[in-house]
């Protein structure tokens, strides 16, 4: 099994966003080993000088660069605003589809008064300009060293004021230390603030292999899909103004940029996807993108339930929290909402399963307020258990009439107050003749019973049949099927990246 070795910088930070990066990576695509290097670049190494000056370009790079340049490193994992406008000729780089909020943050002095003028610990010409309009009369100073280094600073009395990202601080765990965050109109921060980037030296084939099948993944992240309530609580969701900025940088770094060796680890794969036309949508961009064929596949319809079943809904005031575990849900939900006379205002808070179902909200003007980290109904009943005080709270899971999910007990289990009911129906079309096809994406129990219905034992007969997750897969194995590939990462993109790995590595999962 191959081993590689990915060099970052030596601070807390860059040690915290690399390791978080490689355990998804491994998630993801397990055929590898990976080992973390440190090393302490010129920017590191160098406290005195002001970033605000006229720096190295790759001031923060420069020995990162060199250690893959040389093969000490397979590849190196740097905050992307770190990259130099210019890489080396014979690197390649992409960026993780794992984005954070992009913001920046207000930290003040804690326990003491602000004074008339208050001193600014500033790293950059766009927060100098924000301070000075925000706090007229301000002194502005600078400030260098990582974000625990500037936050010793600041409680010691060196500033009143810091500002810093907010992707660094939550990455550190430091959230309980923003004060305010500051609006993006007021200050616009780096195009790629709280973008990871990975470079690599070029003609490595088994890192353009890695890289095209981790960009087949969708830039994700928390801060234009979830709502601002809980801030502590955001997980990596979807498409973002960020994902512009990587597309961007890429198109204009064209020589440099992994996005032209891009490998069709799926040429001419002929995949079923069977389920709802979104979750169809959701395989066909990657499995495109990968040079696979999606074939859409029918087999039922989702039908909200009737006035005499949804009276529920006219009683959300009584509810703290209201969850949903699928795209499919929400639709419904807002179809009952439009039949009933029911305003979105003033929700109950929102959890969600995972990306797709965050996403249907949004494109419906709303915002999630709690996602697990791994997308299963199962992680998001263990990780509110985890992360919120459930003891007697009223919990309302509207969800399909067949849903055999343990979500509600778990959440029962830890002390909730929760209430099931029907939300939608599943009603199966009559199969049509299936066409010619290598391979089989099941993203949900009831596509796999609709499946087996309608063509019986032509599922066995499938070499590869692909499960989006454990749910999934026990209703495959409860017919006699043992998945071919089951997402290590649960959805849509993660299930076809799942069966790219495997046909590339003979990836087992």
């Amino acid at each position: 099994m191959p081993n590689f070795k990915c060099a970052a910088r030596g601070s807390r930070l860059s040690i915290a966003q690399s390791s978080a990066s490689l355990a998804r990576i491994k998630e993801l695509i397990s055929s590898f080993q990976y080992e973390l290097i440190t090393y302490n670049t010129t920017g590191d190494i160098d406290q005195t000088s002001s970033l605000t000056s006229n720096i190295a370009d790759d001031f923060f790079t420069d020995v990162l660069d060199k250690a893959v340049l040389n093969n000490e490193a397979t590849m190196a994992i740097h905050s992307a605003k770190d990259l130099p406008e210019q890489l080396h000729k014979d690197l390649a780089c992409f960026y993780l589809p794992w984005h954070e909020d992009s913001r920046d943050a207000i930290l003040y002095r804690r326990d003491v008064d602000l004074p008339a003028n208050p001193v600014v610990g500033i790293s950059s010409p766009s927060r100098n300009n924000f301070a000075l309009k925000k706090w007229p009369g301000c002194v502005i100073k600078p400030i260098r060293g990582n974000i625990d280094g500037r936050i010793e600073q600041l409680d010691r009395g060196d500033f009143d004021i810091i500002l810093l990202a907010v992707a660094g601080l939550k990455r550190l765990d430091f959230q309980d230390r923003i004060d305010e965050y500051v609006d993006p109109a007021e200050l616009k921060t780096h195009e790629l603030q709280g973008v990871l980037a990975v470079t690599y030296k070029k003609g490595n084939v088994l890192m353009d292999q890695l890289a095209a099948l981790i960009c087949a993944m969708s830039p994700r992240d928390g801060e234009d899909k979830i709502s601002s309530l809980q801030p502590e609580l955001h997980g990596e969701l979807a498409e973002s103004p960020q994902a512009e900025a990587s597309k961007s940088y890429q198109e204009n770094h064209a020589e440099s940029s992994q996005a032209n060796h891009a490998i069709e680890a799926l040429k001419g794969l002929r995949i079923l996807t069977p389920g709802t036309e979104r979750t169809q949508q959701a395989l066909a961009k990657p499995i495109q993108k990968l040079g696979g064929q999606a074939i859409a596949l029918k087999l039922f319809s989702l039908e909200s339930v009737g006035p005499e079943k949804s009276q529920w809904c006219h009683t959300l005031a009584n509810y703290q929290w209201l969850i949903l575990a699928s795209a499919a849900a929400v639709k419904a939900l807002l179809e009952v909402f439009k039949r009933e006379g029911v305003s979105t205002e003033n929700l109950p808070s929102l959890a969600v399963s995972g990306p797709s179902v965050a996403e249907a909200l949004h494109e419906a003007g709303l915002k999630a307020s709690y996602m697990p980290l791994k997308y299963t109904s199962q992680d998001l009943a263990e990780g509110m258990v985890k992360d919120l005080d459930l003891e007697n709270t009223p919990i309302l899971v509207p969800r399909s009439s067949a849903s055999k999910s343990k979500l509600p007990h778990i959440l029962k289990e830890a002390g909730s107050k929760v209430d099931v009911v029907d939300l939608y129906e599943n009603r199966a079309i009559k199969g049509e003749d299936l066409p010619e096809y290598d391979a089989v994406a099941f993203c949900s129990p009831s596509s796999v019973y609709a499946f087996h219905e309608s063509y019986g034992k032509k599922l066995f007969a499938c070499t590869r049949t692909l499960s989006i997750g454990p749910v999934t897969s026990q209703a495959l194995k409860e017919l006699g099927v043992t998945p071919y590939v089951e997402a290590g990462t649960h959805h849509a993109e993660g299930l076809v990246v799942a069966l790219a790995a495997r046909d590339c590595w003979g990836e087992t999962p």
